[in-house]
């Protein structure tokens, strides 16, 4: 679809101050990211750090980068349980997250779609707002019993189901303060999307980059790609070509964002994966040596 000679042209001609802004907005992207899952967990009574829930985040952005569909966001958990416990509540408030996640931006979507003239775009991200809700609303027991069945077959580990649709559900006031965090931490990466596409000399609205955000992140969702390398690059190259976007600057753009958003996050949890590993023998170490130390 892109001439390689173009492309790299592209990306030769890129405004390197608006990239570097990028990169240092990825930070607080992130941050949100890790705050929002924070809150609900705290909200609903787990103590934890939110250093130690930032390194997780970042963990999960690494495993993204290995394991399809973003099983990543939900496989940090797992470096959760191993430094506070509550196995039920750390799975539960990842999906719980992730939820949450969709339903706001979804909800920007939508308002981004009908403030650009969108309309089909707006009703769309309007319509994926109903199965997300839904799915906090009602508790689909047979789904977590299967999702209880899968970590015993992978990990040996025992669940309790009812536990898991206890830390599932929250209260209205931690879905919204939750909401409020996962609107800030989306206009921010958002952002990233917007800058991305000035800096190769694009123009377009803040409004339509809102508006088509759900359908590009969607696609990294599912599973046919590493957090969507290439396919959510082909539908931005699709959908930013409607408003007259050449198609070599589009992928520019998306490319400077995999970039900023995937690669340098998924190195810096790569890296905390490797200290967190140590950190996890050394405790195992001290145990099993505790019954032999005289104190």
């Amino acid at each position: 679809m892109v001439s390689p000679e173009l492309l790299f042209d592209s990306l030769k001609k890129s405004n390197y101050l608006f990239v570097v802004l990028i990169t240092a907005i990825m930070v607080p992207a992130v941050l949100a990211r890790a705050w929002r899952w924070h809150y609900i967990l705290t909200r609903g009574g787990i103590p934890v750090s939110m250093g130690s829930i930032t390194n997780a985040t970042f963990i999960g952005m690494a495993l993204n980068l290995i394991l399809p569909a973003s099983a990543g966001d939900v496989v940090r958990s797992y470096y959760s349980w191993q430094k506070y416990g509550h196995k039920e509540e750390m799975l539960a408030s990842t999906l719980a997250d992730k939820a949450v996640a969709l339903i706001s931006l979804f909800l920007l979507g939508a308002v981004g779609g009908f403030m650009c003239g969108e309309t089909k775009l707006a009703m769309l991200a309007a319509i994926l707002i109903i199965p997300a809700g839904l799915i906090l609303i009602v508790p689909v027991r047979w789904l977590w019993n299967i999702l209880a069945l899968l970590v015993n077959r992978v990990l040996k580990k025992d669940l309790d189901v009812d536990l898991l649709l206890r830390s599932f559900h929250m209260s209205l006031s931690t879905f919204f303060g939750a909401m409020f965090i996962s609107i800030v931490g989306w206009m921010i990466t958002n952002l990233m999307y917007f800058l991305a596409v000035s800096s190769v000399g694009a123009h377009v609205g803040m409004g339509y980059v809102f508006a088509i955000a759900p359908s590009v992140n969607i696609l990294r969702m599912l599973p046919i790609s590493i957090s969507g390398l290439g396919s959510a690059d082909a539908l931005m190259v699709q959908l930013l070509g409607v408003v007259g976007v050449e198609q070599h600057l589009t992928l520019a753009a998306s490319m400077i964002v995999n970039m900023t958003l995937i690669v340098i996050p998924g190195i810096i949890g790569a890296v905390l994966m490797l200290v967190n590993a140590r950190s996890l023998n050394k405790a195992v170490i001290l145990k099993q040596a505790a019954p032999n130390i005289d104190v």
